[in-house]
């Protein structure tokens, strides 16, 4: 019987080369480990990635002075760790009268402090014993300032009768009171090409008047539906000459009445 002599691979052999790959892979495991454990106290412990710099932008009056002390507690704070949304919520309510406040991360130590304010909407005239000045007022509702010719230029007068305290960058009308105003006086002239002179609010009354360039005035409320008055009032004026209407007011406090009274009148 013949033997057959076809040679082997030794078993130790390939037990040890199993056992090599074994031991790199755990190397590289180890490896990678290590490195990520670097990499995170590299971006979030070195001093480098601490915020030492802000930066603000944006069409804004703040002050970089004001800006820094608002957010003096982020100094010294790891870049990535600051809690972005936290701080912003507590800007919004430090600073009602921005329209937009957003921050952002500028690695490795700069914080990036982005606001704007509500565009200029109306000369504000207060009308009361303690302030005769002019103001300007924002389409947000605030207090953005004292008029001036250059900032008040192609701005609407508003007058505002009351006994409140007013300071800047505090609410004097609502948002949503300014954009009914606004609405109002634009459908006046693109619909009835009336065009408004000056708005009158009585604050205690919650009234509105409308004080036009042809003499007449129109009284709100602004409890009442706005565009159900300006339809009525729309009907009342359709095919007439408005030249010929001798008329001092036109009142639409009263739903689905409207009420005038004639220049000549007492």
């Amino acid at each position: 019987m013949q033997l057959s002599r076809r040679r082997q691979k030794p078993l130790l052999l390939r037990g040890t080369r199993g056992t090599r790959a074994r031991r790199w892979r755990t190397f590289l495991f180890s490896a990678g480990i290590l490195l990520a454990v670097a990499s995170f106290f590299t971006l979030f412990r070195a001093p480098l990635f601490r915020i030492g710099e802000i930066e603000l932008r944006g069409r804004n009056s703040l002050q970089q002075e004001t800006a820094e002390a608002l957010l003096a507690d982020a100094f010294g704070e790891n870049i990535f760790l600051l809690p972005l949304e936290e701080k912003e919520e507590r800007l919004r309510h430090d600073l009602p009268h921005l329209r937009k406040i957003e921050l952002a991360r500028r690695p490795p130590g700069k914080l990036l402090l982005i606001a704007e304010e509500w565009p200029a909407a109306w000369v504000l005239q207060i009308k009361n014993a303690d302030l005769n000045k002019k103001l300007i007022l924002d389409s947000g509702g605030f207090v953005a300032g004292l008029a001036t010719p250059e900032n008040a230029a192609g701005l609407p007068l508003l007058e505002l009768e009351s006994d409140r305290e007013f300071s800047a960058k505090k609410e004097i009308l609502t948002r949503e009171d300014l954009q009914r105003l606004e609405s109002f006086k634009k459908n006046l002239e693109n619909q009835l090409d009336l065009r408004t002179k000056k708005v009158l609010i009585l604050e205690n009354a919650r009234e509105a008047h409308f004080h036009l360039e042809n003499s007449w005035e129109i009284w709100l409320i602004f409890d009442q539906n706005w565009e159900e008055a300006l339809g009525n009032l729309r009907a009342m004026l359709r095919g007439q000459n408005l030249e010929n209407l001798n008329l001092k007011y036109l009142d639409l406090r009263v739903p689905q009445r409207i009420f005038l009274k004639e220049a000549n009148e007492n």
